[in-house]
């Protein structure tokens, strides 16, 4: 059974992990690129995925995701806004996105 603190990681991971994903698909990608407040509060969920997977204890961590890239991801979009696409946000959020959500489901069910 996880910590409190690992359940509340988990917890944020699933939330704004599907929030973002549900954003990401409902719409195209043209649609989204000329949809800044989608792309932005995706951007956002991105990063409370990537600071949630830091406060997950090691152990908490299942070796089969690539957990360095998804901790460092929140600097890029912190630090390297100008070369974050809408294209990128999306495919990360559609494509990348459902394994993570599926492992933080899978710990909340544990």
């Amino acid at each position: 059974m996880p910590s409190d603190t690992d359940r509340q990681a988990w917890r944020d991971i699933a939330d704004h992990g599907a929030l973002a994903h549900d954003w990401a698909v409902e719409v195209d990608a043209e649609a989204f690129a000329r949809d800044l407040m989608r792309f932005h509060a995706t951007v956002r969920c991105l990063e409370i995925v990537s600071e949630a997977a830091r406060r997950l204890s090691e152990p908490a961590r299942s070796d089969d995701l690539p957990w360095r890239a998804i901790m460092d991801s929140g600097n890029a979009y912190r630090h390297a806004y100008h070369q974050i696409t809408p294209l990128r946000i999306r495919y990360t959020a559609i494509i990348n996105l459902p394994v993570l959500i599926a492992a933080a489901e899978a710990a909340l069910a544990s």
